[in-house]
This record gives structure tokens, C-alpha cells and sequence, in this order.
């Protein structure tokens, strides 16, 4: 029951986040999952407060320990930023790990429509992955094709898996 209310709320957020606008600053266009990051931090903020009821009522600390780790998964999983500019892509996580792919590095375009994500490969594998929850995503997809000069973007399913033919 709890895996088909989340399913629920993640096609809302991606219904939500088509026609959720781009931002525009000074560094590029800016596409953000503002959306997936609301319900994020009252996640974050529910498993917190149940932690505290734990501790608060001194009952066996084990039971801290699941609302616990999903924050964590929460803070680890947190969406991060995708920057357009006239040099290339940006991704920043919130911990400081930064991908950057110049215009004239990008080898691939990539989309997959189970979850509406789009990956962005350079030549050595690097990827900067627009999820289903970020912002418009066919303004995404038109931006890069346009500024990349690629002219199609791959089919995740229709990627053939080595993995059969090595068995």
C-alpha cells in the first residue's frame, strides 16, 4: 500500500514538474525539482519528528533507527540543479560534487520513458541525468539538442544489453 501512494505522488510530481517553469539567472537556464524537494524535506522533517517522539518517550532506541536512515537517503538522494549556459551543462549536488560537460563534449542524448528521465553522456561516460521530477523537460531536451547540435536523442529501451550475450 505505502510503495502505491508513492508511485501516486511521484506521477503528481512529474505531471507537475512538465509544465513547472525554467528559471533564469545570471549563470544560465536553471532547472530545478522543486517539487521532488518539498516532499523531500517533509520526508526529512517526518522521520526527524518521529525519531524525537522516540527519544523524547525513552522507548527502545532500534526504533529510531528506520526513520533514521531514510533522512539520510532523503539528504543523499537530494535533486540537484541543472545549469545551462553558453559553454555547457552543470550539475551540482548539494554536498559539492560538481559534473560539468562542455557543448562540444556531449556524445549523447538519452531518454527514458518509464520514469521521463533524460541523460546527457559525454565520451567518458560522464552523465547528467534530468529526472522525470525536474523541471520541463522537453525545453530541457530541445536546449541541449540545440546547443549540442545532435539531431536525435536514443531510446533508453531500445538500447540493447550486452549483459545476455556475455552469459
Amino acid at each position: 500500500m505505502t510503495f502505491i501512494l508513492l508511485r501516486i505522488i511521484l506521477q503528481w510530481l512529474r505531471r507537475r514538474a512538465c509544465v513547472a517553469e525554467v528559471k533564469q539567472s545570471a549563470a544560465g537556464l536553471v532547472f530545478t525539482a522543486r517539487g521532488l524537494k518539498r516532499c523531500y524535506a517533509f520526508f526529512i522533517l517526518l522521520s526527524v519528528s518521529i525519531v524525537a517522539a522516540v527519544l523524547n518517550f525513552k522507548e527502545a532506541i532500534w526504533l529510531a533507527a528506520f526513520p533514521t536512515m531514510f533522512a539520510v537517503g532523503c539528504m543523499a538522494n537530494w535533486p540537484a540543479n541543472i545549469v545551462l549556459n553558453d559553454y555547457g551543462l552543470m550539475q551540482r549536488e548539494w554536498w559539492g560534487r560538481t559534473r560539468r560537460i562542455a557543448w562540444d563534449e556531449v556524445s549523447s542524448i538519452v531518454f527514458r520513458s518509464r520514469d521521463g528521465s533524460t541523460f546527457v553522456f559525454d565520451a567518458n561516460d560522464t552523465a547528467i541525468r534530468h529526472s522525470g521530477c525536474h523541471a520541463n523537460s522537453r525545453r530541457f531536451q530541445a536546449e541541449v539538442m540545440a546547443r549540442s547540435g545532435l539531431r536525435q536523442i536514443a531510446d533508453w529501451d531500445a538500447i540493447p544489453s550486452l549483459q545476455s550475450a556475455s552469459q
